[in-house]
C-alpha cells in the first residue's frame, strides 16, 4: 500500500445498515470517507486486497485515505474510502462470483452486495445531511434577558442614586456588547455550516448518477441466467461478466442502466441457447456483431 498521509478526522459515526454496522467518519475538509475492514468483513472480502485494487483504480485512487479511528483495541490507523470513490469500487464486485459451501451465506453475501451498491452512499448521505441540519444553531438560543436601562437621575439626586445609576449602565453596555458577540459568532457557524451542507450535497449529486444500474430483481435474472450459461458450458462467471460489459460499453455491469434492461436479457439469452446448443460461448454473436445491432 502506498504510503499516504494519516489524517484525524472530526467526527465518527457508526451507522446501522442491514443488521451490519459502517464506521463512517468526517474529514477536515467537510468530506465522508467510509472505513474499509467492516465492509469487507460484512462482504467476505480481504481489505488488503481490496486496497490494492482501489490504489490500481486510477479514477478512485485518490479517494483513498488513511484515518486515525477509535477501535476495540485502541486508536488505530484505517484505510477509509470517500463518499465519491465508494460507488466506483463497490459496483466493480460482481454479486456472482461469490462462492461458498453454505449456499444460504454465500446468497446473504450477495444481497448485502447489491445493498451495498443500490442504497449505502444514498443512506451515509442523508445520515450526514439530516445530522448537519438538525445541528443548526436556533435563533431563539441566543435569546437573553435583557436587563432594564436604568432613567438618568434627576440633576440634584444624591451621589449615591448616580453611583447606582452608572453601575446599572454599565451592565447594561457589558450585556449589549456580549449580544453582539454571540450574534456574530452563531451568524458564522451558521454560514459555515450551510456552507458544508451545500458542499455534501454537491459531492453527492455528483456521485448520485452513478448509483442506480439495474433494478434488484434484474440483478437477480441477471445472475441466475449467467449461472446457467456457466454451469452449460463450463466458462467462469467472471468472463461471462466481462463479455457482457464489454457488449455493453461499461466498466462494470452495475453500471448498465435498468432501461437497457431488455438489451442485457436478449444478450444473456442468446448466450445461453448458444451453451445449450453446445456451440461454446465462445461463438456466441456480441453486440459488436450485425447479428446483434437490435439491441
Amino acid at each position: 500500500m502506498a504510503k499516504r498521509e494519516v489524517l484525524i478526522p472530526l467526527e465518527r459515526e457508526d451507522i446501522l445498515f442491514h443488521g451490519h454496522t459502517i464506521t463512517a467518519i468526517k474529514l477536515e475538509d467537510g468530506r465522508i470517507a467510509v472505513v474499509l475492514d467492516e465492509v469487507c468483513q460484512t462482504l467476505e472480502l480481504g481489505t488488503a486486497g481490496q486496497i490494492q485494487r482501489i490504489e490500481r483504480t486510477h479514477s478512485i485512487t485518490n479517494e483513498l485515505v488513511i484515518a486515525k479511528v477509535q477501535t476495540k483495541g485502541g486508536m488505530q490507523n484505517k484505510a477509509a474510502l470517500t463518499l465519491r470513490g465508494f460507488p466506483t469500487w463497490i459496483l466493480g464486485i460482481h454479486p456472482s462470483e461469490i462462492k461458498d459451501e453454505n449456499p444460504e451465506k454465500a446468497e446473504h453475501v450477495r444481497q448485502m452486495i447489491i445493498a451495498y451498491q443500490v442504497e449505502a452512499v444514498d443512506v451515509l448521505y442523508n445520515h450526514f445531511a439530516q445530522k448537519e441540519r438538525t445541528s443548526l444553531p436556533k435563533s431563539a438560543a441566543i435569546v437573553l434577558a435583557e436587563p432594564v436601562k436604568p432613567t438618568v437621575p434627576q440633576p440634584d439626586a444624591p451621589s449615591d442614586i448616580w453611583i447606582e445609576y452608572y453601575q446599572q449602565m454599565i451592565q447594561w453596555h457589558q450585556w449589549k456588547q456580549d449580544m453582539e458577540t454571540r450574534v456574530q459568532k452563531v451568524e458564522q457557524r451558521q454560514d459555515n455550516t450551510e456552507a458544508r451542507v451545500g458542499s455534501l450535497e454537491k459531492i453527492v449529486g455528483s456521485i448520485l448518477p452513478h448509483v442506480g444500474g439495474l433494478s434488484s430483481a434484474h440483478r437477480a435474472t441477471a445472475k441466475e441466467m449467467v449461472d446457467q450459461i456457466s454451469k452449460i458450458s463450463g466458462t467462469a462467471h467472471r468472463y461471462i461478466w466481462s463479455d457482457l460489459n464489454k457488449a455493453f460499453h461499461v466498466a462494470a455491469y452495475g453500471d448498465i442502466q435498468d432501461e437497457k434492461w431488455a438489451g442485457v436479457q436478449k444478450w444473456l439469452q442468446r448466450r445461453l441457447d448458444t451453451a445449450k446448443r453446445g456451440k461454446g460461448v465462445e461463438q456466441q454473436p456480441t453486440l459488436f456483431n450485425d447479428e446483434s445491432k437490435d439491441i
